[in-house]
């Protein structure tokens, strides 16, 4: 994923990394090389690493308890997780040019606020089924498997 940020705000925020991006940029042979730093788009490159199980974790129970203390941990904790699972890389891109440094340990507030939001929609979509009567959450469920039926991909199985 991607968020741009401005030249001035990478330089205040990562002094190093910026300088070891245009090292970078010189050293390479793009007939843009020499462009100047303020005129290329600077952007937090970013991933989020997911939890994976193997079939005997699935099984035995550890995903659904994982699952299960997630759903009890609070709004901060939850972003406090996904921060934590982050990993972030500046990147300075000028038409083909471009170039990239990881930075350890660090996630940016726009990122962070990103993950608080849909944090905060989860939450709110969760409380809203929650407060839906059987019958409701059964016609609900009922319109979504309708439509998912209409994708010539999709296979229902009605367990009986």
């Amino acid at each position: 994923m991607k968020t741009i940020i401005d030249y001035n705000t990478a330089l205040e925020r990562h002094p190093n990394a910026v300088e070891a991006i245009r090292e970078k940029i010189i050293e390479g042979t793009s007939k843009d090389k020499n462009t100047s730093l303020e005129d290329f788009e600077w952007s937090y490159d970013y991933c989020i690493q997911c939890q994976a199980y193997n079939i005997t974790q699935v099984f035995d129970g550890t995903a659904q308890r994982d699952s299960q203390l997630k759903g009890e941990m609070s709004e901060d904790e939850r972003v406090n997780d996904e921060v934590s699972r982050t990993h972030v890389a500046l990147m300075a891109t000028f038409k083909r040019c471009y170039a990239r440094t990881s930075l350890s340990n660090y996630c940016p507030p726009e990122i962070e606020n990103q993950y608080r939001e849909g944090v905060q929609k989860d939450m709110a979509e969760k409380a809203r089924i929650s407060n839906l009567s059987p019958e409701e959450r059964q016609a609900e469920t009922n319109a979504i498997l309708a439509e998912l039926g209409m994708d010539p991909d999709f296979i229902g199985i009605q367990l009986q």
